[in-house]
């Protein structure tokens, strides 16, 4: 890997600074000035700092987020807070635990995206490969909703949802989806895909709509019960790990 780049990668420097550094002679590779930013270096062998500070290969991030309503899914709105906004809000006071997620913040992608109004369980990394074994449409990936509807569930609804059901503007019907009836308003979903607003587009193509919608899981990774609304932590190695098995 080329020094400009790992410093770039792994620090709040971006190439251009990172530059300048090596012009004013601050940084060193194993303790020996250098003076041009694209040598190539090997992290797991050779130790680069500046100003004798050792730059660290910084680990892939896995953020669990309960989000509540009125952020959206996206790294940047002009006009509307994101989801990310609402995890900067919380690094304004930078300590040992958050530092590194300070420093990697926008190389956050979001991994499955809810709508505005819908709360609950959204992850987010910047390991682009793990999130695409989440999110492709390849991949077979359980998510389990809480849903509120504004009319009485239909008796033939649990037999639908199994079955598959073709939303308005799609050509072939969805994967077959479990419907669990908690009383006549109050049901839990269970999708093996992702399609855009597909909970509600599933309940409106049945005659009825969703007043209220919350994710509790994705895949093998459940919402944390501890997470208050709005709040985050880092994924455990055995979740993370979830998603290869």
């Amino acid at each position: 890997m080329r020094l400009d780049r790992f410093i770039a990668t792994n620090t709040y420097y971006s190439r251009a600074q990172v530059k300048k550094l090596i012009k004013e002679s601050r940084v060193r590779i194993n303790r020996q000035c250098i003076k041009t930013s694209n040598i190539h270096i090997d992290p797991e062998v050779d130790q680069i700092t500046i100003d004798d500070d050792v730059v660290s290969e910084l680990k892939s991030q896995y953020i669990m987020l309960n989000k509540p309503a009125d952020y959206i899914c996206a790294t940047y709105d002009a006009h509307q807070p994101t989801v990310i906004d609402l995890i900067a809000e919380q690094l304004n006071e930078i300590d040992k635990t958050h530092k590194q997620l300070a420093q990697r913040i926008e190389h956050l992608q979001i991994v499955g995206r809810l709508d505005k109004d819908t709360t609950g369980l959204v992850l987010l990394t910047d390991d682009g490969q793990w999130n695409h074994r989440i999110t492709s449409p390849n991949s077979i990936c359980p998510k389990h909703y809480y849903a509120t509807l504004a009319e009485p569930i239909s008796d033939d609804a649990v037999a639908r949802f199994k079955q598959g059901i073709l939303l308005d503007g799609e050509v072939k019907p969805t994967r077959p989806a479990t419907l669990e009836i908690i009383n006549e308003h109050s049901v839990k979903v269970m999708l093996l895909e992702g399609k855009y607003h597909q909970v509600k587009r599933m309940f409106a193509a049945i005659g009825n709509r969703i007043t209220s919608l919350h994710r509790e899981s994705i895949g093998a990774i459940h919402l944390d019960k501890k997470l208050s609304s709005g709040a985050f932590r880092a994924l455990k190695h055995e979740e993370v790990a979830s998603v290869d098995t």
